[in-house]
């Protein structure tokens, strides 16, 4: 058996020999095949190198021809380059003597400004001594503001004394008011006798109408003469006047200038006005009423006509005369101190000497009434 076996694995080692050999072989002709293959692989790529060669030797024929191209570009840019250069250097010269001109001309406005800031500082120094000085006069105004409060706190408390004087005065008033009301009913029946008395007074007047119109007439004629005597520089008065003729040294046209305007709605007013320059002109007395007719007008000169010779000679009679046309009375006084107590009443300053006005006027007519009283009861009971 053992034989058997090794003989078996002798058949067994020579068919692997076989195998062997048989591979070796087949690797042989691979081989003869692959380098037949490597040589024609050599072949083709020497034949490649070759033809890569001779296309690198053209590119770099025309590398070198493309770099002469581009140098010779460069050569043309720099000539086109130099001769803008060239150009932009003229042309900064220009402008480097331009500047150089307005470098001149702005030296001189610097020194023009500075010549102005030295200018300047003086008017500022002068406008600092200006500023203390004003400083100074504020201070004295604040010092005289001061003051003045000081006065207006002194005022304010004389206002309230006054005005404790006129809560008294007030009631001094509604007393006389009530006393008032008493007389007006006893004024209510001399009225019913005073109708009567109108009816002859509208006779009366009639006639005064027609004397009027004559007196305007003559009073027509008397400022002609008066205008030929202002030009002839006569000084003395028209004899159909029928007043006294002043002094030789008076002038009547230049005077009657200096009269001022009369006013209807401040009637009392105006008198004392007119006192004050005839006082102060040294106007005789005796032409007051003379100057006065030259500027009444509306009811005071109907009064002024409707009077005599001899009353409106008379300047007394004639300042008691035109207040009553004008009905100047107590009550009157009332509503006109009602109207500025209601408007005035926020401005204490202003109202206090107006109500004191009004309550010295009230006072007065009241007082004139009262004592005319009498003279009327007396004219009653004569044309009864």
């Amino acid at each position: 058996q053992t034989l058997e076996e090794r003989e078996q694995q002798t058949e067994c080692e020579q068919h692997t020999l076989e195998y062997e050999q048989q591979t070796l072989e087949c690797e042989k002709q691979t081989e003869y095949e692959n380098m037949s293959l490597l040589e024609q692989q050599t072949e083709y790529e020497q034949l490649t190198l070759e033809g890569e060669q001779q296309t690198l030797e053209g590119e770099q024929q025309t590398e070198r021809e493309q770099q002469t191209l581009e140098l010779e570009q460069q050569t043309l840019d720099e000539q086109q380059t130099l001769e803008r250069e060239q150009q932009t250097l003229e042309l900064e010269q220009q402008t480097l003597e331009r500047e150089q001109q307005t470098l001149e001309r702005e030296q001189q406005t610097l020194e023009r400004e500075q010549q102005t800031l030295e200018l300047e500082q003086q008017t500022l120094e002068r406008e600092q001594q200006t500023l203390e000085r004003e400083q100074q006069t504020l201070e004295r105004e604040q010092q005289t503001l001061e003051r003045g409060q000081q006065t207006l706190e002194l005022e304010q408390q004389t206002l309230e004394r006054e005005q404790q004087t006129l809560e008294r005065e007030q009631q001094t008033l509604e007393l006389e008011q009530q006393t008032f009301e008493r007389e007006q009913e006893k004024l209510e029946l001399e009225q019913q006798t005073l109708e009567r008395e109108q009816q002859t007074l509208e006779r009366e007047q009639q006639t005064l109408e027609r004397e009027q119109q004559t007196f305007e007439l003559e009073q027509q004629t008397f400022e002609r003469e008066q205008e030929k005597l202002e030009e002839m520089d006569l000084e003395a008065l028209p004899i159909q006047s029928g007043h006294p003729a002043p002094s030789s040294e008076f002038n009547l046209g230049r005077n009657s200038r200096l009269v001022p305007p009369f006013n209807e709605k401040e009637v009392d007013v105006y008198f004392t006005l007119f006192e004050r320059i005839a006082t102060s002109l040294k106007w005789l007395q005796d032409i007051w009423s003379l100057l006065l007719q030259s500027v009444l007008v509306g009811k005071a000169q109907r009064v002024y006509a409707a009077s005599s010779l001899n009353q409106s000679s008379d300047y007394a009679t004639v300042k008691a005369a035109i207040p009553q046309a004008y009905e100047l009375v107590p009550e009157a006084y009332r509503r006109q101190f009602h109207t500025v107590y209601t408007a005035l009443r926020k401005d204490t300053v202003s109202l206090c000497p107006k109500l004191k006005q009004n309550n010295e006027r009230e006072k007065n007519t009241f007082l004139l009434v009262r004592a005319l009283q009498p003279i009327k009861s007396l004219v009653g009971t004569g044309v009864s």
